[in-house]
């Protein structure tokens, strides 16, 4: 059952907010364990220090009075967003302390047992100098491409259905940050390095983008599930119901990620498709509980209506 509008208003605590709160206390949990053996002791505190103070913010944002004004909404847009990225950047601290298994050889089998070969190994006959510029851009163009979705549906005033939206995005990132966890892996660019004849050399924005992921991605263990895979579905999933004009446009974009996804050698196919489950599984979950749970916190949005 509901809660009380006048609880929601009180709270100022939206499903959004709900969700990120309930994914950093995990993580501060799992942080807390390995916190002593950790290296990066600052980082880790000031990572969550931030993150707590973001969600703080954000609640009292929404409850201040008048409600809509100015800078507000687009806080309330902009905030997951940069909390995605600060908990993102914490799970590179947390799990070498945590884990030091790693899965690749899983990994490899369970490729070479449905596919009879390594694909990035078969796909080092494809290299072209031009052919791996433009797979680093179809990879790089998975980064900006939900928030088009997103930003429209913010610039055009459907709050709600961008609510809806983030609330099932962080469904499929949240999951597959956790999996990181359970099976650590560090890809087919590292663990078969040995196989692979051709280096992987763009004239171009090879050198560049390989630069930004490897900085964004400081230890190499986010190979399964694909997040790539995971999100590159969710969002064309979000915008089929949304613009389907967009969709449509987006179909030969998302069909360069996906290649793109092992021919640069950051993943195996088995992490395209354990991303692809999560991201049905995500959505399947977010079509459930937002109907059920929305009503029981604020609006995200400061000037929704309840």
């Amino acid at each position: 059952m509901a809660l009380p509008a006048a609880v929601s208003a009180r709270t100022g605590l939206s499903l959004v907010d709900a969700v990120n709160a309930a994914f950093l206390g995990i993580l501060v949990i799992l942080a807390a364990c390995v916190f002593a053996s950790t290296p990066k002791k600052l980082e880790l505190a000031g990572f969550y220090a931030g993150a707590a103070l973001l969600l703080l913010v954000a609640v009292r944002v929404r409850k201040a009075s008048p409600p809509a004004p100015g800078w507000r909404r687009p806080f309330a847009f902009l905030y997951p967003i940069a909390l995605l990225f600060i908990l993102f950047e914490s799970v590179f601290i947390i799990i070498p302390a945590l884990r030091t298994v790693r899965y690749d050889d899983l990994l490899v089998e369970i490729d070479r047992k449905f596919l009879g070969t390594d694909a990035t190994v078969w796909m080092d006959g494809w290299m072209r100098p031009w052919l791996t510029d433009l797979m680093h851009l179809f990879y790089f163009a998975y980064f900006p491409m939900p928030l088009v979705t997103l930003g429209l549906l913010f610039a055009r005033g459907r709050t709600r259905e961008l609510e809806r939206a983030i609330f099932a995005l962080l469904l499929c990132y949240y999951p597959s940050y956790l999996l990181y966890m359970v099976v650590p892996a560090a890809g087919p660019n590292l663990h078969l390095a040995a196989s692979h004849v051709h280096p992987m050399e763009g004239p171009l924005f090879t050198a560049p983008i390989r630069a930004i992921i490897d900085t964004l991605e400081p230890v190499k263990i986010d190979a399964f599930p694909s997040v790539h895979a995971c999100i590159l579905l969710t969002t064309m999933i979000v915008t089929w119901r949304a613009y389907r004009g967009l969709f449509w446009a987006f179909v030969p974009l998302a069909a360069g990620i996906a290649v793109s996804l092992v021919y640069t050698r950051n993943h195996y196919v088995i992490d395209v498709v354990a991303g692809v489950e999560v991201s049905v599984l995500g959505v399947w979950a977010a079509d459930r509980l937002y109907p059920r749970l929305s009503p029981r916190f604020a609006p995200h949005f400061p000037g929704d209506a309840p």
